[in-house]
């Protein structure tokens, strides 16, 4: 019966040190559900942060290359102005020229007259 008596304790023993066990380990269980739930959060919080990023730097790169365009199209514009300037200087140089042999062709034809 001492014998009974010691295996009775012997299983209550182990039945009370599994079920702690189990009670310890179902714990830690719902913990590192919480956990992965908290991650998945962070997870969705991060995507969504570079998904909103993204977007942001794909306007970036839409208004840079708008930009780039309308400064190449300034520079043309630019260049053919100085092309007109250039030949709007020529001709003034051009025209001073013959305005000075005008002139004097006209003072050599006013000494031919009055000599």
């Amino acid at each position: 019966n001492n014998e009974n008596s010691s295996l009775v304790e012997e299983f209550r023993a182990g039945k009370t040190k599994m079920s702690s066990d189990f009670e310890s380990a179902n714990a830690r269980i719902v913990d590192l559900e919480a956990q992965v739930q908290a991650l998945e959060r962070a997870k969705h919080t991060a995507e969504s942060h570079l998904t909103e990023a993204q977007e942001t730097i794909d306007e970036d790169s839409r208004a840079k290359s708008s930009l780039n365009a309308k400064v190449r199209s300034l520079e043309g514009e630019v260049l053919r102005l100085n092309e007109a300037l250039d030949d709007e200087e020529q001709s003034k140089t051009e025209s001073a020229k013959q305005m000075g042999s005008v002139n004097t062709q006209g003072g050599d034809l006013k000494r031919q007259k009055e000599g």
